[in-house]
């Protein structure tokens, strides 16, 4: 057997070259029954293909966690799906011809495949959309536009509830969970997820904020380090916690 890493257990590979997925307590979800399981970070949905002795190409489908059907591609209205990206609670991120489109799991169309060419979520309500453009801006899941396709990239910082808007120039637009930009043009040189905290260069200099924009010192951000980054007459160099050099 091949087993592939899945995000709650492995997807296992049988010698009938069919898949099964087991948890990660070797605790089997779905029997030996389809030609892909699809790695989607869901543990009440999956999508699958089923096997196939002919190897002709099954359409792709949403089932439950008793591998019951509950929406397949081009079947009661669906439209034709060629790949799903994400489920985010009975949400689904859907590919259809090279478009991204948002369905729910009652097969109702929220948003069509046509005018995208990615989507992802951003929190809850609202996702990142990509058109033929290249330019990023925020729709919500309607289709409404909640922020201008204005920008080279957008990420999400899930921590912080931050988006991180790219422009052209290397500088970033940050914006908070209502589509305010809070910090304009800012100059990231770092991220740390695990302090939780961007050190921004603004002003000429270094500054360090946590993630609610609170402007700190460095100090009090990583309390276990011993130097910090310090500038002096346009040079830069360090210091320890008592502003020794």
């Amino acid at each position: 057997m091949d087993p592939t890493s899945y995000t709650y257990g492995f997807i296992v590979k049988d010698e009938s070259d069919n898949y099964g997925l087991f948890d990660a307590n070797s605790k089997q979800l779905l029997g030996f029954d389809y030609s892909e399981i699809l790695q989607i970070a869901n543990n009440d949905y999956f999508a699958v293909r089923d096997a196939n002795e002919a190897n002709d190409s099954k359409p792709l489908k949403v089932i439950g966690t008793s591998q019951e059907t509950l929406l397949t591609s081009e079947v009661n209205d669906v439209p034709k799906i060629d790949n799903i990206v994400s489920i985010n609670g009975k949400n689904i991120i859907y590919v259809s011809d090279n478009k991204y489109g948002l369905i729910n799991i009652d097969g109702e169309v929220l948003i069509e495949a046509k005018d995208y060419d990615e989507l992802k979520y951003a929190g809850l309500e609202v996702l990142i959309a990509k058109k033929e453009s290249g330019r990023y801006g925020l729709i919500d899941l309607s289709g409404n536009e909640k922020m201008a396709f204005a920008y080279s990239s957008i990420s999400y910082l899930k921590d912080a509830g931050l988006l991180l808007a790219d422009k052209e120039d290397y500088k970033t637009d940050i914006i908070d969970s209502t589509y305010k930009v809070v910090l304009a043009d800012a100059i990231i040189s770092q991220i740390n997820q695990e302090e939780g905290y961007l050190r921004i260069y603004k002003e000429n200099n270094y500054k360090y904020f946590n993630y609610k924009l609170e402007e700190k010192q460095a100090k009090d951000l990583m309390p276990t380090n011993t130097l910090y980054l310090y500038k002096n007459d346009g040079k830069y160099g360090y210091r320890n916690q008592d502003n020794k050099v």
